[in-house]
């Protein structure tokens, strides 16, 4: 079977194999044919089986604008920043009732060392008589002087549990001051039938008193509360001077009482340890909560 002839592609260089006319041994002479330039849709484009498809670039993405928090944060910091101002605000009222509460403490500070010097002068006055007395060896009449001085002014009898008004400086028994402070009581509540002494906090408003400014809208209330109703006076019963605290017991004056009634062979009452709350309380409540 012929072999088959090989047929050139558009534009390769053939060639040709034509017998030598001349008579010169036979040779062949090889003609190659004019090149022709090849047609577009002729051309095969040749790759390496190596090289690797280079895979098309992708379309470069617009980058998307990432959302940031700033818009929806910008309330959150108004609110923050309103806070903060509202906080400094209270913050500047409660510095101011705290001046102002310092410096009423202040002032009945002062009133009381005032009462406290007058109470010193008179246990000063005392003590010198006690002194003179046992210096002259127990003179009668010098220590009946002292025993007038250490008995009630209401009940003639020896002081043994003296308390004294703060705003003169006048000292009582104990029983004589409460038995004098309830008849003024009983005659104002029979003129104010109305009238409670101790004004009674709900439980609700207690219950907050560890939240700042709590304490003073406590003591606001109350004070509202009690300026509503007339109250009672409460007077010295010796200089009729009007009693706003709650007399003090003074200790130093009932151990001179003691010391004079040993001197005159007068036995004393029994001891009674110091008591945790001032008889007193129910007629001055305190205005602290």
């Amino acid at each position: 079977m012929p072999a088959a002839a090989k047929v050139p592609k558009h534009g390769e260089a053939s060639t040709s194999k034509r017998p030598n006319r001349g008579g010169g041994g036979g040779r062949e002479t090889l003609h190659k044919a004019p090149a022709v330039p090849p047609r577009e849709d002729d051309v095969i484009v040749l790759s390496s089986d190596t090289e690797e498809d280079e895979p098309l670039s992708p379309r470069k993405a617009q980058p998307k604008k990432r959302r940031t928090g700033t818009t929806n944060l910008m309330p959150e910091v108004v609110i923050v920043r309103d806070a903060v101002a509202t906080g400094e605000a209270k913050e500047a009222a409660n510095v101011v009732k705290l001046r102002k509460e310092l410096k009423k403490a202040q002032q009945e500070i002062q009133e009381l060392k005032v009462s406290r010097e007058m109470v010193q002068g008179e246990l000063m006055a005392a003590k010198a008589e006690v002194k003179n007395v046992r210096d002259v060896g127990g003179n009668k009449k010098n220590l009946s002087s002292l025993e007038e001085q250490l008995c009630c002014e209401i009940c003639t009898a020896t002081m043994w549990a003296p308390y004294t008004l703060t705003e003169c400086g006048h000292s009582f028994c104990a029983s004589c001051l409460l038995d004098w402070f309830n008849t003024a009581l009983a005659q104002h509540m029979q003129q104010h039938p109305n009238y409670v002494a101790e004004i009674v906090v709900p439980p609700h408003l207690l219950a907050m008193r560890h939240h700042p400014g709590v304490n003073e809208q406590i003591r606001q209330w109350v004070a509202i509360r009690r300026a509503a109703m007339p109250q009672p006076q409460y007077t010295c019963p010796s200089c009729r001077v009007q009693a706003r605290a709650k007399p003090v017991e003074v200790y130093k004056l009932k151990e001179i009482v003691r010391t004079v009634a040993t001197l005159n062979g007068e036995g004393s009452p029994r001891r009674q340890g110091r008591l945790n709350t001032n008889p007193f309380s129910g007629f001055f409540p305190d205005e602290a909560v």
